[in-house]
């Protein structure tokens, strides 16, 4: 079992992660019933104001991108391929 290592993400103000306990394409998807915040990926945004049994400080991650490297924030370029967003 490959474990993601992360900060503590209770405490981490600076920047915000997206997580999920399952791996990519698993059924059932358990973040799909939890209290969680939900980014627009699909993951959850943890919080230590929600009582949440599946996303606690100790739950074993399988997926994990912060809110800036998430795959909501891009779009289709030329020929299929995905890209950033980009302010100008």
């Amino acid at each position: 079992m490959v474990m993601i290592d992360l900060p503590d993400l209770s405490i981490c103000n600076d920047e915000q992660w997206h997580v999920a306990v399952t791996r990519p394409g698993m059924f059932p998807f358990p973040e799909a019933r939890c209290p969680c915040d939900k980014s627009a990926c699909g993951l959850v945004i943890p919080s230590s104001e929600v009582a949440c049994e599946i996303h606690h400080v100790h739950a074993a991650l399988h997926q994990a991108h912060s809110s800036e490297d998430c795959p909501s924030n891009r779009r289709r370029g030329l020929f299929g391929q995905r890209r950033r967003n980009v302010s100008h």
